[in-house]
């Protein structure tokens, strides 16, 4: 939407390249930790990691295939960035690469192996690309506070291949260890009783 904004030309300033999808014609980048620049057009050079790129859009569906462990969103094993853009580019797209493997025209091991995980995939593009984010209704916001389930979240994480994210909500994780040592929790949890009755 930073497109759409009219007061002109917008610098992104964060170190996390998944703010690359957002790049436009009056939208760059700016990080401020290693003082690199990268507008849309530097995406189709080698300025930028791992480029070069065709565009935001073929940066981002690499991104959904190779993983992005800085996220902990695991790709298809094997399978980086230049290998991605390389097959994008070679079958004109996902569909293009999941069409030649099944018909036996890429008969390469990565090809297959993004064929077969085509679901993972489209997931990590749910997960990534901020367009597919729903709309949100200001009229729905509220805070409410829950008893955590742990189950509910350790099937979450696995649902959303959030691997590192579950061994940390795991009863020996980290959160677990760390709830222990809180002893307001108890202390809201009894207040929370009395106020709800």
């Amino acid at each position: 939407e930073a497109e759409d904004c009219p007061v002109g030309h917008i610098t992104l300033a964060s170190n996390d390249r998944d703010w690359w999808q957002a790049l436009g014609q009056m939208v760059d980048w700016f990080s401020p930790i290693t003082d690199t620049h990268v507008t849309l057009e530097d995406m189709g050079t080698t300025k930028v990691k791992d480029g070069p790129f065709k565009d935001a859009e073929e940066y981002l569906l690499a991104k959904a295939m190779a993983g992005d462990d800085s996220d902990n969103i695991p790709g298809v094993p094997g399978v980086g960035l230049k290998t991605a853009v390389k097959l994008l580019r070679m079958h004109g797209g996902l569909d293009g690469i999941c069409s030649a493997v099944q018909s036996g025209v890429a008969k390469d091991k990565k090809s297959a192996d993004i064929a077969e995980h085509h679901e993972i995939i489209l997931r990590n593009l749910r997960i990534m690309d901020w367009r597919q984010a729903p709309d949100l209704n200001i009229h729905q916001f509220g805070v409410l506070r829950e008893t955590f389930d742990a189950g509910d979240a350790l099937l979450w994480c696995d649902e959303l291949g959030l691997g590192k994210l579950a061994d940390r909500l795991k009863d020996d994780g980290e959160w677990a260890r760390r709830v222990r040592g809180w002893p307001a929790g108890d202390v809201i949890d009894l207040l929370e009783r009395g106020i709800n009755g």
